[in-house]
């Protein structure tokens, strides 16, 4: 959801990298896409 993909968003720019993203959220929908 919208919550979601914010979280994941913010996570993307503070790590940097979509890897460490994926690997963060596990398989959250959506986290593949990043």
């Amino acid at each position: 959801d919208a919550a979601s993909a914010d979280r994941i968003a913010d996570a993307l720019a503070a790590s940097g990298t979509c890897r460490d993203v994926r690997l963060a959220t596990g398989p959250a929908p959506g986290a593949t896409v990043l």
